[in-house]
């Protein structure tokens, strides 16, 4: 298969993808620190393991593989290398590869594509981001708060938004509370956050961008992409859309039942995944977050003070967010009949059997620790 691209729906089955690529064991060699350095070690192995495993996969499925390379370093804390996640900086749509972010992994992943057939998209948005950014004063605390959120969860006797922004009104002992405990549900915790991949979902007919209230991407999108979809909005306040939904077709969708709610189209079938399948119900998890606050986990080294201050110090650009993801939802799609999954849960599977999905296990056993699934390290390049 060339060096083209195709994507018109991305439920549509996949002939080509490009998959990320992660740091050699070696590049750890330098640290002074043997039980650190065994341990980061380790997880390189495993991860190439798996990344090695996934490409068979995908392999003996009918699906060409396009792998980055990363660059040859050693570790060094003024020098950061960051694993290739290509689904965050870019996107196929029509028979164009768009570049939405330059900041890295850029030229690793041109380097397969047509030049011919890239399209940057990255100044128009950062730019647009900042305009934004700057013409807004929905500050509280210097936290951003989302005016739709606040609407919908305003209960009688809340303070109009803006009284509430400027601390400029009074209520009763009751009123307070519920403002205090509904805070954390309104606050932008990336502020203005430019379009990600993950954040554009295109279908039969329609393009979707999520995105939060005070942006319009959508309408640069409408004058710099070409298609014939019809673009709409939606703003589910929860980073990276794969982490919450996904959809096997046109009219079916798979993820978190507060946030299906909120998709813009009317969708005939919803699969919710229970909150049982969430990682924060894993226990090892709840141990980490007493030295990682929630953004990582390392199966068997939830104690381990060390390691864990080690990564936080220097590696923290390699965690995200773990427990706002769900990674069962994170699933690459083969076809509307098949997906791959990294959870071996036979609950999901069965989940997925009453919606006419197979899944296929891949083992991806650090997705907790580089906040990255199955569909997260992947990019659709060509679907029929």
């Amino acid at each position: 298969m060339s060096n083209d691209v195709s994507l018109y729906s991305q439920t549509n089955s996949l002939k080509k993808v490009m998959l990320g690529n992660f740091v050699d064991p070696e590049y750890f060699g330098s640290i002074e620190n043997t039980k650190i350095k065994n341990s980061l070690q380790k997880i390189c192995v495993e991860i190439h393991e798996d990344l090695n495993n996934f490409k068979q996969t995908l392999f003996n499925h009918g699906v060409d593989v396009v792998q980055v390379e990363l660059e040859d370093k050693k570790f060094d804390p003024d020098d950061q290398v960051y694993p290739v996640v290509p689904r965050d900086n870019f996107h196929v749509i029509g028979d164009k590869f768009y570049i939405f972010n330059k900041k890295r992994d850029f030229t690793v992943v041109t380097k397969h594509i047509n030049q011919s057939k890239i399209v940057d998209l990255s100044t128009e948005i950062e730019t647009h981001r900042a305009i934004c950014e700057k013409n807004n004063s929905f500050y509280k605390d210097k936290k951003l708060i989302s005016k739709q959120k606040y609407l919908e969860l305003a209960g009688p006797g809340w303070p109009l938004f803006d009284d509430y922004l400027l601390d400029n009104y009074s209520c009763s002992q009751f009123i307070h509370d519920e403002l205090s405990m509904f805070s954390s549900a309104i606050v932008y915790n990336d502020g203005f956050r430019s379009i990600d991949g993950p954040n554009v979902i295109v279908l039969d007919d329609y393009i979707i961008v999520d995105q939060n209230e005070y942006c319009q991407f959508d309408k640069m999108f409408q004058q710099h992409i070409q298609t014939n979809h019809k673009i709409t909005t939606m703003n589910l306040n929860a980073g990276h859309t794969d982490g919450s939904l996904m959809f096997t077709n046109s009219d079916c969708v798979v993820g978190i039942s507060e946030v299906m709610d909120l998709l813009p189209l009317n969708i005939k079938t919803k699969l919710p995944i229970p909150w049982e399948n969430y990682q924060e119900q894993i226990h090892q998890f709840q141990q980490a977050k007493k030295l990682t606050n929630g953004k990582w986990w390392i199966p068997g080294a939830e104690t381990d003070e060390k390691l864990s201050n080690f990564i936080n110090e220097y590696l923290s650009h390699w965690t995200g967010y773990t427990e706002e993801t769900v990674f069962d939802v994170n699933f690459l799609l083969l076809n509307t009949h098949t997906a791959f999954v990294s959870n071996p849960s036979k609950e999901l599977e069965n989940l997925f059997q009453k919606i006419g999905v197979d899944v296929v296990y891949v083992p991806w056993r650090h997705r907790f620790f580089i906040d990255a699934g199955l569909h997260c390290m992947t990019l659709d390049l060509w679907r029929e």
